[in-house]
């Protein structure tokens, strides 16, 4: 799990961990049945906080129904959850910053790969948002307009700092992904060679970088 404190620009800093006992068949949570079945010492560890669970499910859950949804369902899990792609910024920050995620492995530094039986999704608390992508080309695309010194002026100048939210996308009228539009490329290929620099601690040539993709995307929005 990702919070505000975890990323920054053009990176994953840190992470935490969340018990999620959904799958993306089972958007409302896995059935207790099917949970018992499948991890039983996990549905062991949750049926005793049953009550617990329950009383916070029926009075901050959204939309929770108790007779068709288990006790330890979570709110805002849905197929956006297990999209291999997402474009995360910070509800709450002085300035617009975006970073691209893919999946535990691929985005968490020194990911343990000992830890998990298979790779897991990266999800976010409350304070994050997020759009969940296909593509990683088009995740990139996103993330560079986001990022660019242009667009970061705009979005600073309308949002305050305690609320930025999925709005920003609404404002900003971003154009669909085309994989043909040389000029759409060079965006996304500018903001993965940036992540791999931030995440490979090579930073000298990020300024330069971030000048070029600011030229393209104005070019997006002339």
């Amino acid at each position: 799990m990702l919070g505000g404190r975890n990323i920054g620009k053009w990176h994953v800093k840190s992470n935490e961990f969340i018990l999620v006992p959904h799958t993306d068949k089972y958007k409302y949570g896995i059935p207790e049945k099917e949970l018992d079945r499948l991890a039983p010492k996990t549905s062991e560890w949750l049926y005793y906080y049953h009550d617990e669970l329950l009383a916070s499910r029926i009075q901050n859950g959204k939309f929770f129904n108790p007779e068709t949804q288990p006790y330890y369902r979570l709110d805002n899990v849905g197929e956006y959850t297990y999209a291999p792609y997402k474009v995360l910024w910070k509800e709450q920050t002085g300035s617009m910053s975006a970073v691209v995620v893919g999946s535990y492995y691929e985005s968490i530094p020194d990911a343990d790969k000992e830890l998990f039986s298979k790779d897991k999704a990266v999800v976010v608390d409350s304070k994050v948002l997020m759009l969940s992508l296909s593509h990683f080309d088009e995740a990139n695309y996103v993330c560079g307009i986001l990022n660019a010194k242009d667009i970061v002026d705009v979005i600073d100048g309308y949002a305050i700092s305690t609320n930025r939210g999925v709005d920003v996308l609404k404002y900003l009228a971003i154009p669909k992904y085309d994989a043909a539009n040389q000029i759409h490329k060079e965006v996304s290929e500018l903001s993965r060679d940036i992540h791999s620099r931030m995440r490979e601690k090579k930073t000298e040539e990020i300024p330069r970088l971030e000048a070029k993709l600011n030229q393209s995307v104005r070019k997006i929005f002339l």
